[in-house]
């Protein structure tokens, strides 16, 4: 694992080693840093968003994963949380006072990859969003996407599943740097 900066330093998180920036081969939205390991097409998203208003704990990431799942043009029988977890202040010693409610969620989504509507991958889906305090004002929702399942017809269909889980080290890592970023 590797610390990365985010967000021009305003931000770290730690990744696996041979995850690379995707925002140096494609467009990617500011509020998103999109990371991918090319070989499994394992990928880590941050992003920060605006305060859903009327969400918060478990409700909140459970809204956050189905959002995901309509993304990712899944019905709701293709969509299964496996479980959801409070985290603790000891999750989140980097981001300590600045957080107010911080939910895991663990699930798998049967999606699509780009138009493949006929050839759907089983994804593992692993989440946190935290509600940082105010002044921020803001959810940071980090998605750990692991394929388990590729469809031989999918355009992943050659590449390696064999992947390593490293979203609880990553959440540990997360750190604001510069609260700026929230100005």
């Amino acid at each position: 694992m590797q610390v990365q900066p985010m967000y021009g330093g305003a931000m770290q998180m730690a990744l696996p080693n041979n995850f690379i920036d995707t925002s140096l081969v494609r467009q990617v939205p500011d509020n998103q840093e999109v990371w991918v390991d090319a070989d499994t097409n394992q990928s880590a998203i941050l992003e920060i968003l605006e305060v859903v208003p009327d969400k918060t704990g478990e409700e909140l990431v459970r809204y956050h994963f189905e959002e995901l799942g309509l993304a990712n043009k899944c019905t709701k029988d293709e969509m299964r949380v496996v479980a959801t977890k409070e985290l603790v202040p000891e999750d989140l010693k980097n981001l300590e006072g600045m957080v107010t409610t911080a939910f895991a969620l663990s699930g798998e989504q049967f999606a699509q990859k780009f138009n493949e509507s006929e050839s759907k991958n089983v994804v593992n889906i692993e989440m946190c969003v935290i509600r940082l305090c105010p002044p921020m004002n803001a959810d940071l929702l980090l998605s750990v996407n692991t394929p388990i399942k590729v469809n031989p017809k999918s355009s992943d269909a050659s590449l390696n599943t064999a992947c390593t889980s490293f979203f609880v080290d990553t959440v540990k890592s997360l750190k604001l740097n510069d609260p700026g970023l929230f100005a």
